[in-house]
């Protein structure tokens, strides 16, 4: 099977898609600046503000639970472009996603 990109992110319809709007907007806004003041950082955005940069995906991971719990953010590398997938499917459960492990 083929991978899906790390900055991939899954659109659904309706309230999952307005959560980050601000978000997006404040990186797509901002987008020089951050990278001047960033670099190719992994940023944490909250509202329209940056929480953290980080070298690694998975830094960035662990602050964002650390600092914002369940609160929906936004992680992303300025200098990466924002992909765009759409699964009505999976939004209307008509299929699901499950991982399993393999031993």
């Amino acid at each position: 099977m083929g991978s899906v990109p790390i900055n991939a992110i899954l659109l659904v319809r309706g309230a999952e898609l307005a959560a980050l709007e601000t978000e997006r907007k404040f990186l797509d806004s901002h987008r020089d600046e951050l990278l001047g003041q960033y670099g190719d950082r992994f940023l944490i955005i909250a509202g329209e503000q940056v929480t953290g940069a980080f070298d690694t995906l998975e830094q960035a991971l662990e602050e964002a639970a650390a600092r914002h719990g369940l609160k929906s953010v936004l992680i992303r590398r300025p200098s990466e472009a924002q992909i765009e997938f759409s699964a009505p499917a999976l939004t209307l459960e008509i299929l699901s996603c499950q991982s399993s492990t393999v031993k």
